[in-house]
C-alpha cells in the first residue's frame, strides 16, 4: 500500500473543502440575484418551495435508494426466470 505524502493529503483535503465552499458562494449570489429579479412575494415563494424540497430530502431516509435497489433485483430475478440460467 502506498504511503500518502503531505502534499497529496493537503490536495485531497483542499479539494473536499473547495466544493462545499463554492456551493455556499453560488447559493448566496443566486439568492441575491433571484431576490432582485423576482421581487419580495415571488422570492418568498421560491424560498418556501426550496425549503420544502430540502426537508423532503432529510425525511427521505433512504427510501428512494431502497426502491431502486429492490426493483433492480426484482427485474434481474424476473429475467433469470424467463430466460433460464446460462
Amino acid at each position: 500500500m502506498k504511503k500518502l505524502d503531505k502534499v497529496e493529503i493537503l490536495k485531497n483535503v483542499g479539494s473536499s473543502w473547495f466544493a462545499p465552499g463554492v456551493n455556499v458562494l453560488v447559493g448566496i449570489f443566486l439568492s441575491l440575484y433571484m431576490f432582485h429579479r423576482l421581487g419580495d412575494e415571488a422570492f418568498g415563494l421560491w424560498v418556501l418551495i426550496f425549503s420544502i424540497t430540502g426537508y423532503y430530502g432529510l425525511f427521505d431516509l433512504g427510501i428512494r435508494s431502497s426502491i431502486v435497489r429492490y426493483s433492480r433485483s426484482a427485474n434481474v430475478w424476473q429475467a433469470i426466470r424467463t430466460t433460464g440460467p446460462c
